[in-house]
């Protein structure tokens, strides 16, 4: 049985990955300005397509097989299965050490022959370094994937930020002290990264997990089966999240794809920095709340954290909108604003299809992967009808119309079709409440008469939460209940704590 009271492991798990998610974000403040100032602009271009070309080669290389870690670990840990974690453990890693020597050899043999005959002078050693970021990369993924599984959320968010802020200190010591190019930046990166591998792979083998005897084909196979359909996913949701600025460009022009793709990442990052350590934290609670209470408490505690995040996520979304210009210029400058037209229309599809992975665990549960990938290529698909049907007539306006239209029904189409394996219930009254009072906290930014920079739009910020607090404890009366019930409880434990003191 459980220890500790899922919802409570939930909170506690997401607080960590939400602190870790702080500290990945602020080394990116530091990259940018440097790289972008330091970097030549055709050493920063190709900064951006060794990116692209290292998120779709590692997504190769992973072959789902880090969503077959969360979901098969607890079968073993459990002693579900008649093994021994050594074969979960060493059949994974190795499985990960093979993709990705494969994947690093394909890319690195396309790259010799697309560039043979560059002017780059550094190309063939850009290509090098790739392959070598490819196999670190998917290793380093691997390892901190099985920390995901065992829930050890502390040291996953260590490690993350180790890796992180170590690869960021030596690229850019190597780009100050080596040369000003990117391939000493990138020759920093792989070695740090190198040395995190290396000191996870010998923590791994002095607890005896790995044995090349443990190796499981069959194990392998049963995760590749549920792993392999997730490169679809993972591929699907890149796309339908790219291909409108294609169609942008084909039917504008590039200037009309910048002003979009500033409003469409800014709605992005602000979902990614709300639901990243949510999602991150709630695969593995569930499945081992699955397998170990069965069907009845994985629905209520998945159902509950939904109707949480609506009491978190409508305010945002709705504050947001409320804000979206000022924080456009702020961030992006004033030759963005445009962009913080589409905001209103964007925001809310882009929230809502945030949370799919909750509204796909009944599927994620019984292994039905092939379906997610399906339904995902479908949105790509419509999505493309809708942005060829709408761009020309509304403009940037249209896509945004396609991108909501494609993520509602995505949806209502994973419910429906995970509904028939675990039934996740929302209280409606709920929403609506949260949507009332948060309506009229977007009606308080409007009206009050504030204009500035950073610090009035913070003091606005604090005014709408304080007011949305005061008005959903004002329409929710469960709400009300539910705090009546945890601060009495929470002063119990405070006496009880201080009287063992005595």
């Amino acid at each position: 049985m459980i220890q500790e009271p899922p919802l409570k492991k939930f909170i506690h798990q997401s607080s960590h990955y939400l602190l870790g998610n702080i500290s990945l974000m602020l080394s990116g403040f530091i990259s940018f300005p440097i790289l972008t100032r330091v970097l030549s602009t055709q050493d920063y271009g190709l900064l951006s397509l060794i990116s692209i070309t290292l998120w779709l080669s590692l997504a190769l290389t992973k072959a789902g097989l880090q969503e077959a870690a969360v979901r098969f670990y607890d079968e073993f840990e459990s002693g579900k299965r008649k093994t021994t974690l050594s074969e979960f453990y060493t059949t994974l890693l190795f499985a990960a050490v093979i993709f990705a020597l494969l994947v690093a050899a394909g890319v690195a043999g396309i790259g010799f022959i697309l560039f043979r005959e560059t002017s780059y002078k550094n190309a063939h050693m850009l290509i090098w370094l790739l392959a070598g970021l490819i196999i670190t990369s998917s290793l380093f993924l691997r390892l901190v994937n099985f920390l995901r599984a065992e829930q050890r959320s502390k040291m996953l968010n260590l490690i993350l930020i180790l890796r992180q802020y170590a690869t960021l200190l030596l690229g850019i010591l190597f780009l100050f002290t080596i040369s000003k190019s990117i391939t000493s930046y990138y020759s920093g990166i792989v070695l740090a990264e190198a040395g995190v591998v290396l000191f996870l792979l010998f923590q791994l083998y002095r607890n005896g997990h790995i044995h090349y005897k443990a190796f499981s084909i069959p194990f392998l196979k049963e995760s590749l089966i549920f792993g392999i359909p997730l490169i679809g996913f993972e591929m699907a949701n890149f796309l339908i999240k790219s291909v409108d600025r294609y169609l942008i460009q084909i039917f504008i022009n590039l200037e009309a794809v910048a002003i979009y793709a500033a409003g469409s990442n800014l709605c992005q990052y602000l979902k990614d920095s709300v639901l990243y350590a949510v999602l991150y934290a709630i695969t593995p609670i569930y499945i081992q709340l699955w397998n170990q209470e069965g069907a009845e408490k994985t629905r209520e505690f998945i159902s509950k954290v939904i109707h949480y995040l609506f009491y978190l996520l409508v305010p945002i979304t709705f504050g947001f909108i409320a804000l979206g210009k000022p924080l456009v210029i702020l961030l992006a400058s004033e030759k963005y604003q445009q962009s913080a037209s589409i905001i209103p229309i964007i925001l809310p599809g882009i929230m809502l299809w945030g949370l799919s992975p909750l509204f796909a665990a009944g599927l994620y549960i019984q292994k039905k992967t092939k379906r997610l990938s399906v339904i995902v290529f479908a949105g790509v698909i419509l999505n493309g009808i809708l942005n060829i049907i709408l761009i020309p007539r509304y403009h940037i306006a249209g896509a945004a119309w396609a991108t909501l239209f494609s993520f509602v029904a995505l949806s209502i189409a994973l419910i429906k079709l995970s509904h028939p394996y675990l039934k996740i219930h929302v209280k409606p009254a709920s929403f609506l409440r949260s949507v009332l009072a948060s309506g009229l906290m977007f009606l308080l930014l409007k009206l009050i008469p504030l204009h500035g920079g950073a610090l009035i739009l913070l003091l606005k910020i604090l005014i709408g939460g304080g007011f949305y607090i005061l008005a959903i404890l004002l329409v929710d009366q469960t709400l009300r209940k539910t705090l009546r019930t945890i601060f009495p409880l929470v002063k119990i434990r405070r006496l009880q704590t201080h009287s063992e003191k005595i």
